[in-house]
């Protein structure tokens, strides 16, 4: 059996040792603000209620449900579905921000997303995790400032800017209130998620 305090350490968020749990979820507030997530995907299918709205959300789901099981766990195996869950979901965005007009663009979205995901998640290196991310973002960015809303886009950006100084702040155990740094990068990349998707 893995020890506790391994699983408490593993990713290195504040607070897994603050908590101090070692039953699920091991990280109450990083396990649960992964709702954020989930009622992003809901907001998007009420603005966009066709089948790319819809896998949008169902890929929104599986981030939420996938990153709650792992800050819950700390498991190996959480931590590849989490990473799953996390290329779905920004491939299913880069996607759609391509051609969001295009007839076909929700099975496109539907039949991309899990490929990536699976392919990605499961057969690569954990550290091309940052450098796709990057890109997927950097693609939904310019394709909101150049085909779409360039307000909405650079606020989905910008979110996402601010997300990842609260991330990098919790990570080196300096954000405050404590425990709540990588909550908050939930909520903030889900809304920023939102911001870049109806940007197109």
């Amino acid at each position: 059996m893995t020890d506790c305090k391994i699983l408490q350490e593993r990713g290195g968020w504040h607070e897994d040792q603050l908590a101090n749990r070692c039953t699920f979820p091991i990280a109450p507030v990083n396990t649960y603000s992964n709702l954020a997530y989930v009622l992003a995907g809901l907001f998007i299918f009420s603005q966009l209620p066709n089948l790319a709205g819809f896998v949008q959300a169902l890929a929104m789901a599986y981030l939420g449900v996938t990153s709650a099981l792992y800050h819950g766990t700390k498991r190996g195996w959480a931590a590849k579905l989490d990473h799953s869950g996390m290329y779905a979901g920004f491939t299913a965005l880069t996607v759609y921000v391509l051609a969001p007009t295009n007839p076909f663009i929700g099975p496109t979205m539907a039949l991309v997303a899990p490929i990536v995901a699976w392919r990605l998640a499961y057969h690569s290196s954990w550290t091309l995790l940052y450098p796709f991310m990057g890109v997927f973002v950097t693609i939904s960015f310019l394709a909101g400032v150049l085909n779409g809303d360039p307000l909405l886009a650079a606020t989905g950006l910008l979110t996402l800017v601010f997300a990842y100084i609260i991330w990098w702040r919790d990570k080196k155990k300096l954000f405050w209130p404590a425990g709540w740094g990588h909550g908050l990068w939930h909520v903030l990349t889900a809304t920023a998620f939102v911001a870049l998707f109806l940007a197109r």
